[in-house]
């Protein structure tokens, strides 16, 4: 397979969101983010020894050929629908699940996001000014979040892209 037929799917992946197999499901389970929760594990997953469960960001980015092929699988095999159904976040798991299980698939862990989380709590990332416009511009990013609305740092980006002939 040439570099240009390789499928690019990508997704962030810091060091707590490394790829990671579910072996266990629990009755309870205490999140920083998501608080006490109390279910039922799954009785049956579709998961096992030549289908694994993987998770990561819900931020990705896919090719056309990762789309189409996502959507085949999800088509053929409805049972693993149903048992994403009841699950928590699935939008960090299922796609990541599918790709990766198919070994044609070249997988990167940059997403080409701009989320900075550091110094908050609760899961949500802080929100961006000014200062994080040089960081914004040099470093190769397709997409960044949060800002405010009406931010300065919102002007300077405009400013940039059209600068840049870049729309």
């Amino acid at each position: 397979m040439s570099d240009a037929e390789r499928l690019l799917f990508s997704w962030f992946c810091p060091e707590h969101w490394q790829l990671q197999t579910l072996t266990e499901q629990y009755w309870i389970v205490f999140s920083i983010y998501y608080g006490s929760l109390i279910g039922l594990p799954a009785k049956k997953t579709p998961f096992n020894e030549q289908f694994t469960w993987y998770g990561g960001s819900q931020w990705q980015t896919l090719s056309r050929k990762c789309i189409y092929y996502v959507k085949n699988f999800i088509r053929e095999n409805p049972r693993l629908i149903k048992y994403y159904e009841k699950t928590l976040v699935p939008d960090e798991s299922l796609i990541q699940t599918i790709l990766i299980n198919n070994p044609d698939f070249n997988i990167c862990c940059d997403n080409k996001r701009y989320i900075d989380f550091t110094g908050t709590t609760g899961g949500h990332p802080r929100v961006l000014t000014s200062q994080d416009y040089e960081t914004i511009t040099t470093g190769g990013f397709h997409f960044a979040r949060k800002f405010e609305q009406n931010s300065d740092v919102l002007d300077m980006l405009d400013a940039y892209i059209f600068s840049q002939g870049k729309v």
